[in-house]
């Protein structure tokens, strides 16, 4: 029997945090959208991954402060990874909102970690 690959898609989850290595950005609380593809093969029922406990998780992150977004997107990566054993691959996408200087922030960066 062949093993079935499953992605789980979750998009746009709004987390406020500090995020910037500018004075300003350090003390302005910023709301940034987090997106996951999260790949398992497992098909048992007792090691599924329930879509509301990660969504749950992703509020660990509610008003911390991260430097630079790469510190941001690798530490849910591997969180998820670790947290999650049925998860054996993660693709995790962070976009900004706008900047306090009023110009549109169209920033999207993502990170692919896999066990």
């Amino acid at each position: 029997m062949k093993k079935s690959v499953f992605k789980i898609k979750i998009k746009n989850i709004e987390i406020p945090m500090y995020l910037g290595i500018y004075d300003w950005e350090k003390t302005h609380l910023r709301t940034v959208s987090v997106s996951l593809i999260l790949h398992t093969s497992s098909s048992d029922k007792n090691t599924k991954i329930c879509y509301d406990e990660i969504c749950q998780y992703l509020i660990k992150y509610h008003y911390k402060k991260f430097g630079l977004i790469e510190d941001l997107l690798n530490t849910i990566a591997t969180d998820l990874l670790t947290e999650f054993p049925s998860i054996n691959k993660t693709k995790v996408e962070v976009k900004k909102g706008l900047t306090l200087r009023g110009l549109p922030n169209k920033i999207s960066i993502e990170q692919t970690i896999q066990k």
